[in-house]
């Protein structure tokens, strides 16, 4: 439209319009520029006198400047309205910006240039439920269904809101979604994804829809034992959130869910329970039919997954309640004895088994070796660090750290050095078991090696170590909850 603009600029007569094709291009240029004192765009409105729409060749043209202008600003005057009526936090406020818009069609027509979003996702966004009910009752049946840039409908971007506002259940209600709904077209059902996070309401309001409470997630474990082991990882993470899951569990059960769920090893959200002590969940699920003496595969009960914890209440409680508090005493005591037995006789064997001797004692050597290594890692020369980190290990063997820097450097060697990492971090937690970053550097080297339950397994048992080790020795930036997950 420049070139056009310059061409009649410089001409002495000839049409001053354009022909459709022109003023659609002109048209969408305007909304670009978004600059209405543009010289160029004046000078082009200049060029085009009201009531001119001739053009040589007998060709009418159909749009004029004055028309695209017109049309240009309807337009913004309109996305602005409904903008306003998306975000408004009242029905009154919601309703005043409906009565400025051109005709009853708009909000359905409406979207985000950008991003696609309808006037739907915008108000489900923002959180105010009886916005979204009263928009829903304006607009057409498949309003709901409309997807923006990301494939989400504003049902789904109603659930990624963290405070649950209840804008989920007026989809529901409305009947705009299906409680066996999923969130995204392969993504987890509404009542699995409501219920991993802790979103009360929502999950509420899908299980008086009639959704399925004993619904699996996609690796096909029940859901309420998901939603107990999650419960039980964020409880020294997220005290909030774990509070929700917690209150999650029991609203399942309350909907229906079965309590004897079993998950992978065949643990139940009893077991679980048991392991961490919560007596409040222990009692929550007793009460909805929870099988006392249930067997994992290893053949433990609940009581027994309490006891070798130590936690004596509900090891009480999980062998009859009133009464069971001296059995429940001795019950962890005997435990506790017999780990503490098992734990030095294994523990002998596998420092015999995983831990070699020093090929060349040296104290002097090794601790040469070690920080020549050291300063090779922090220069980033990664096999320089390995190899002198091995040095050392010949003049030292019983360093934990030591065993654990080298499985760092090996890890940072590439996919090629990856079972080389998994032995020196597994000797590394072998030589000292409360080295939390010797069990995250096996369950890093098993995860890249695709060994999924053995990654599993180390990251928890860092887990635990973290939460377990004074505040000198924990290590933070890494959220080992999520990792086992």
């Amino acid at each position: 439209w420049r070139k056009w603009a310059s061409s009649r600029a410089n001409a002495a007569t000839g049409p001053t319009t354009l022909d459709v094709g022109y003023g659609i291009w002109v048209t969408n240029e305007v909304l670009l520029m978004n600059e209405r004192g543009s010289p160029n765009f004046q000078s082009l409105i200049r060029l085009t006198p009201e009531g001119d729409t001739s053009r040589p060749g007998g060709h009418r043209a159909t749009t004029t400047i004055s028309s695209l202008r017109s049309h240009t600003f309807q337009m913004a005057k309109t996305d602005a309205i409904i903008r306003k009526a998306a975000g408004a936090q009242t029905v009154a406020d919601f309703e005043s910006a409906c009565g400025l818009l051109p005709d009853a069609t708009a909000l359905d027509s409406w979207s985000d240039a950008t991003t696609k979003d309808t006037a739907l996702h915008l108000a489900a966004a923002r959180g105010h439920a009886d916005v979204v009910d009263a928009m829903l009752g304006k607009m057409k049946e498949g309003a709901a269904r409309r997807k923006n840039k990301e494939g989400k409908t504003p049902a789904c971007v109603a659930l990624e809101r963290p405070d649950d506002s209840g804008v989920f259940g007026v989809f529901l209600a409305r009947g705009a979604v299906k409680a066996s709904g999923t969130v995204g077209d392969n993504g987890e059902a509404y009542i699995v994804y409501c219920g991993l996070k802790g979103h009360l309401n929502s999950l509420q309001a899908l299980l008086d829809a009639g959704a399925d409470p004993d619904t699996a997630t996609r690796e096909d474990h029940p859901l309420l034992f998901m939603v107990t082991a999650t419960f039980a990882l964020q409880r020294n993470n997220d005290a909030a959130l774990s509070a929700r899951l917690q209150q999650a569990a029991v609203a399942l059960l309350r909907g229906g869910a079965k309590a004897d769920a079993r998950g992978p090893g065949d643990f139940t959200p009893l077991h679980i329970a048991g392991e961490i002590g919560s007596v409040d969940l222990i009692e929550a699920l007793l009460e909805h039919g929870a099988t006392r003496n249930v067997q994992n595969i290893e053949k433990k009960t609940p009581a027994d997954m309490a006891a070798e914890w130590g936690h004596v209440d509900a090891v009480a409680l999980l062998l009859g309640g009133a009464g069971q508090e001296e059995n429940a005493r001795k019950m962890v005591a005997d435990k506790a004895e017999r780990a503490k037995n098992l734990a030095a006789e294994a523990g002998e064997q596998k420092r015999a088994a995983l831990i070699p001797g020093p090929e060349d004692p040296s104290e002097e050597k090794y601790a040469k070796c070690k920080l020549d290594g050291n300063r090779a890692f922090v220069d980033q020369d990664f096999a320089k660090a390995f190899e002198l980190y091995t040095q050392a290990l010949r003049h030292k063997t019983d360093d934990s750290t030591l065993w654990s820097n080298a499985a760092a450097a090996a890890l940072r060697m590439g996919d090629g050095r990856l079972e080389d990492a998994m032995r020196h971090a597994r000797v590394a937690r072998t030589v000292d078991t409360g080295n939390v970053k010797a069990w995250y550097r096996e369950g890093q080297a098993a995860q890249r090696m695709k060994l999924w339950t053995d990654a599993a397994s180390a990251y928890y048992e860092a887990f635990l170590v973290n939460n377990d080790a004074p505040a000198g020795r924990r290590v933070g930036g890494i959220d080992l909850a999520a990792l086992v997950k």
